[in-house]
């Protein structure tokens, strides 16, 4: 059984899955998991590959509040351990997003995350 956190957690993932992929980007892997961290979304599009990390809100929140440093290098480990197993990346550019979703104004925030 999923609690109110993982369901609201769910709905922005999905929304920001929809949201590029109308875009045109397409979607390689939801929930990546390593032993050391998990990125949310990996999306591909013109040679680039995008680690997308999702935030879902309620209210009001401070962008320096919402992904921490450690948070940061897990997935900075993580997108290397994703391009490492998987030759073809190893050409590709890299980017990071950051996704806040807040379902309270219904309003969606995307940002180069680093």
């Amino acid at each position: 059984m999923l609690n109110l956190k993982q369901i609201k957690g769910y709905i922005g993932e999905w929304i920001i899955v929809i949201s590029y992929a109308l875009n045109g980007y397409k979607i390689l892997h939801r929930r990546y998991k390593h032993k050391l961290a998990e990125i949310d979304i990996i999306a591909f599009k013109k040679n680039t590959v995008i680690f997308i990390e999702v935030k879902t809100r309620l209210g009001n929140y401070l962008l320096d509040q919402v992904v921490s440093h450690t948070q940061k290098k897990r997935i900075k480990t993580c997108a290397k351990l994703f391009i490492a197993r998987n030759y073809k990346m190893q050409f590709c550019n890299v980017r990071f997003d950051l996704a806040v979703v807040n379902l309270f104004k219904f309003n969606i925030f995307l940002l180069i995350l680093f």
